[in-house]
């Protein structure tokens, strides 16, 4: 009998582990900037506006990316490929800054001594001004939500900002105080 023993030695290489972070939130005629991670050396990166769909081209490459999204909400792939030649795929989603303004009371009518509530949303971080000014918005400034009880009418104007710090229009409501009753009295 007659034996043969063969050896193939299989070498089996990974896909390298991606990270993807940067501005998602940007204002509408600014550019989102992206950055992808691998933890392998010597990958190339290709930007695409579809996810493997074939005969697509890519319109950029590197491992950043910087590019004005042309609508809301805009998806960005990247393919990442090692230079054993195995792929990965992530993506990023870019959202335009379009912030809310709401209030209760709705009306925003309230009495002396008595609060209003005024509450941001659809924006990564906020400002907040006042006229006249009112100290009472300090300390809440930078919050989403803002709690408030002035003295007299004021118009309060918040800002919605975006990951890369760029301001939306800002957005206007008005807390009208309305004064107690004052009866006349004669004697």
């Amino acid at each position: 009998y007659c034996a043969d023993t063969t050896t193939r030695q299989i070498k089996v290489f990974t896909s390298p582990n991606l990270t993807v972070t940067g501005d998602t939130i940007v204002c509408v005629g600014s550019q989102t900037n992206a950055h992808i991670a691998a933890d392998a050396e010597g990958c190339t990166y290709k930007w695409y506006y579809h996810y493997n769909q074939p005969g697509e081209t890519n319109f950029a490459t590197g491992d950043n990316l910087q590019v004005e999204p042309a609508s809301d909400p805009t998806t960005y792939y990247v393919k990442v490929t090692s230079q054993k030649g195995c792929v990965a795929w992530d993506s990023v989603k870019a959202y335009l800054v379009r912030p809310r303004l709401t209030m209760i009371p709705a009306d925003g009518r309230i009495c002396p001594d008595q609060t209003a509530m005024l509450i941001g949303a659809d924006a990564h971080h906020y400002s907040w001004t006042s006229s006249p000014d009112d100290e009472g918005l300090a300390m809440q400034s930078t919050r989403d939500t803002i709690v408030v009880s002035p003295d007299v009418t004021t118009t309060y104007t918040m800002t919605g900002h975006g990951s890369n710090d760029c301001p939306a229009t800002p957005l206007q409501k008005t807390v009208t105080v309305i004064p107690y009753p004052r009866p006349p009295f004669s004697i």
